[in-house]
């Protein structure tokens, strides 16, 4: 098998793509960072006498510590930290507010849980942080404690299920992960015609796994593997989208709904409904091994928040009837 890193011009075309989309993250970093003078002056002004006519201002302290335990040590600390991957589609800055299927409906888990366990959170609400993170570092940072749940589309599978448990509904579509082309893409009729092609990818995406399979396959029979090109993490479905749609990108695959919302605004990109690399596929939110108590508050919350008001299914048709502009070049 043929695996290699995306070249340094595309590489090159990929960080100016992320630093355009990350540049409302921008002034955060800045306030995080003091310049040296900065730093004296602050010493300066705490080593001296406070007046009598001052007042202590309250700062939130945003240092992420490792911490385990189930819902209860959730519910006990008041803080439940979700890891999503900034994303157009799942979590998004807007004018100083979060948007995105993932932001809105962890705002939902964040006041269904408030309501629920009032009377023992008394009158010390529940916060839900959310918590950027490339999708290489979502499952490992929630099995080390950094994170409680990691939220972003992510798909049920062996490998991950060897890391982390799922709240998965299946009452939900089944999602099918479909092969996206391009201009450049040459002629395909079947999965087999992939053999010896080049088709991007995340390594840490499950649609890496489904092309694994597809390679081991067409090797049993004596066909050339797919070529993988790895794609940096930071990457998301619809940004690589987008990079077909220009023509850096000739065959990716991406999860069937979302290609088709993002397909709406990109006229040069063909969704094969035809060639599918995963059926049945089923997503959710992953958390810790060994948490009986916060699976069952997912899937309370799945049974009669989600299931019983059909947010899912909402959000999504609100979603693919507006979806966010692609950038411009």
């Amino acid at each position: 098998m043929r695996v290699r890193w995306l070249h340094a011009s595309l590489a090159g075309f990929v960080l100016v793509a992320l630093l355009g989309a990350l540049a409302s993250w921008a002034p955060v970093a800045v306030a995080q960072q003091k310049p040296a003078s900065a730093q004296a002056a602050a010493s300066s002004a705490a080593a001296r006498p406070r007046a009598a006519d001052e007042t202590t201002t309250r700062q939130l302290k945003l240092v992420n510590k490792a911490a385990k335990g189930d819902f209860d040590a959730m519910l006990e600390r008041r803080t439940i930290r979700v890891l999503v991957p900034y994303s157009r589609t799942l979590y998004f800055g807007d004018q100083g507010h979060e948007r995105g299927l993932t932001a809105e409906l962890v705002r939902d888990l964040e006041r269904y849980l408030n309501k629920t366990y009032a009377t023992r959170l008394e009158n010390r609400p529940l916060t839900i942080y959310i918590i950027p993170t490339t999708r290489d570092r979502l499952l490992p940072d929630v099995e080390a404690g950094l994170g409680d749940i990691a939220a972003g589309n992510l798909t049920v599978t062996e490998e991950r299920l060897k890391l982390v448990d799922f709240a998965a509904p299946r009452h939900q579509k089944p999602v099918r992960e479909v092969v996206v082309t391009g201009l450049r893409a040459p002629a395909l009729k079947h999965l087999n015609d992939l053999a010896g092609k080049t088709v991007y990818v995340r390594k840490s995406s499950s649609y890496y796994e489904s092309l694994i399979a597809l390679n081991n396959r067409l090797r049993r029979t004596g066909k050339a593997p797919v070529r993988l090109m790895l794609l940096p993490d930071e990457v998301e479905d619809e940004d690589a989208m987008e990079m077909v749609n220009a023509g850096l990108l000739s065959i990716v695959v991406v999860d069937d709904w979302k290609a088709k919302m993002w397909a709406q605004i990109l006229p040069h990109v063909r969704v094969r409904d035809d060639l599918v690399l995963r059926n049945e596929g089923y997503t959710g939110w992953a958390f810790r091994k060994n948490s009986p108590l916060l699976r069952r508050a997912l899937d309370d919350f799945d049974v009669n928040y989600m299931k019983k008001l059909g947010i899912a299914e909402y959000r999504l048709k609100q979603y693919m009837r507006r979806p966010p502009p692609a950038r411009r070049a």
